[in-house]
């Protein structure tokens, strides 16, 4: 594992490297250069680039490799000016030493990013997904009788209080069915209950602002509507049509409450109110709904009815900060996953042509104010996604083996 020269001996080092015009190497993007260091005034490091094709522009960092007193090392450092082959840096801020590493690190040479695929975190499940989000994870608060260990029972207790709400009621599962109509649309993608007609649907949130965050508001439907990719006039029309049809019928009112299971929506419960229920919903019958919804989602999963299957979920908030053939340097943000030392971690490197699946161990982790940094080994990786690595980020004319440029330091010695 290679180790940081502390700043004395770092500033030692450079002096002497330039008083002996040592020779380097210099990596930049999929380039690589060849040069000496050599003697300026001032405090910067300067090196004259031997080559046959002379950089266009100057870079905003190069890396580079060379050895002092048989050591081979490697900084990182900012680039100042560059004219007529002489590169003019910045003082790095860390060197390294003693490097174990087969490959050399280097900046990425094109768009370039990982992300680490955290296994276990979410569970994908065969029903509509919505933009609700309830996690059944204690009994809610409803009256005793309702018992959530039974569900047989507890569904027949809440058919005999629900036939004091209305004339009919309905629980619809989507296990085996997939949502039909505008109305298990709209409940699906949102996650709340709807009211209808809409008529009734605004008297009923303006006369009672505090249910208004369980049901879809008249401003929420265009909106829900062009995200369902339906005119917001035919989507309202075809319910309007449908109420017209039921009031044929005698039905006056319909309740939708979709039954939550985190961010799916499993089911629904209908209320209709029809024959001698004249009167509007009032806000007690709406808060039994939605809590004997969310009672049925625990029992539910308390009797087993959800069949989770585990996912791989991928954290997107990492930064490249370095890479070779054999591993990589990356950060994130402190509030990231909880990774440890030699724990083997499985990424994926996305370039501009493709995904690069790589198993590996974190070998170095340290961290500042902001920002987690794990040093990480490549354990598995595919022979045909290593040649592309290697190609990607050293180029087609070298391979980027650090004893491939130890030797070609000595030839220029």
């Amino acid at each position: 594992m290679a180790h940081e020269v502390k700043r004395i001996e770092k500033e030692f080092i450079f002096k002497t490297l330039m008083d002996d015009e040592a020779p380097v190497s210099i990596h930049i993007k999929d380039r690589r250069y060849h040069g000496r260091f050599t003697l300026q005034p001032g405090k910067r490091v300067s090196l004259l680039i031997n080559s046959d094709t002379p950089m266009a522009t100057a870079p905003k960092r190069v890396i580079l490799f060379f050895r002092f007193r048989g050591t081979s090392m490697t900084s990182q450092c900012v680039v100042h000016s560059y004219h007529e082959g002489l590169l003019q840096l910045e003082m790095p801020d860390r060197v390294y030493r003693d490097l174990s590493r087969s490959f050399e690190r280097v900046l990425p040479a094109g768009p370039m990013n990982v992300s680490i695929v955290l296994d276990g975190q979410s569970y994908k499940l065969d029903f509509p997904s919505s933009q609700s989000y309830y996690e059944p994870a204690t009994t809610p608060d409803l009256d005793k009788k309702f018992n959530p260990e039974k569900i047989a029972q507890l569904i027949q207790g809440f058919r005999d209080k629900a036939r004091e709400m209305g004339s009919e009621n309905k629980i619809i599962m989507f296990r085996e069915r997939k949502q039909e109509t505008v109305i298990e649309k709209l409940i699906s993608v949102s996650g709340k209950a709807l009211l209808v007609p809409f008529d009734d649907l605004r008297s009923f949130t303006e006369s009672f602002p505090r249910q208004r965050s369980h049901l879809i508001t008249n401003d929420d439907l265009i909106r829900l509507f062009r995200e369902m990719g339906m005119d917001p006039m035919t989507g309202v029309n075809t319910i309007r049509a449908y109420m017209e049809r039921r009031r044929h019928q005698k039905i006056w009112q319909e309740l939708y409450c979709p039954v939550l299971y985190r961010e799916y929506v499993v089911g629904y419960i209908l209320l209709v109110r029809g024959d001698v229920h004249t009167g509007p919903l009032t806000p007690e019958m709406l808060e039994f709904i939605v809590q004997f919804s969310r009672l049925l989602s625990y029992s539910l999963k308390q009797n087993g009815y959800f069949k989770e299957i585990p996912v791989q979920e991928e954290f997107n908030k990492s930064e490249l900060l370095d890479i070779s053939g054999s591993g990589m340097l990356f950060s994130y943000p402190l509030d990231g996953p909880e990774l440890n030392l030699y724990m083997d971690i499985d990424v994926k490197i996305h370039t501009d042509e493709k995904i690069i699946p790589v198993n590996g161990r974190i070998m170095r982790i340290y961290r500042d104010s902001q920002n987690v940094y794990l040093g990480l080994q490549f354990m598995e990786l595919t022979s045909e996604d290593h040649s592309y690595l290697l190609s990607y980020i050293y180029g087609s004319d070298y391979d980027g083996k650090i004893e491939v440029y130890e030797e070609e330091v000595h030839n220029e010695g």
